[in-house]
């Protein structure tokens, strides 16, 4: 099970270096991550690229579910 620090932001934003550090430890690949996300990857290598990930709680709800559901 993966556990992972969420910043402490009331708009709930993932920074990009956690998210990088989540997708690293669940074992995905950028492209892997995208698929999970339901999006372009060259959009999760921009996010995280920038300082803030953003995503509605929803979205971070069901993204940190999938990669805790990742064996490592």
């Amino acid at each position: 099970m993966l556990k992972a620090k969420i910043s402490s932001c009331p708009n709930k934003r993932m920074e990009g270096r956690e998210l990088r550090r989540l997708r690293v430890a669940a074992g995905l690949s950028e492209r892997k991550l995208a698929e999970k996300f339901d999006t372009y990857q060259r959009q999760i290598q921009r996010f995280e690229k920038v300082q803030y990930f953003e995503l509605p709680p929803k979205r971070m709800h069901d993204l940190l579910t999938a990669l805790s559901a990742t064996s490592i």
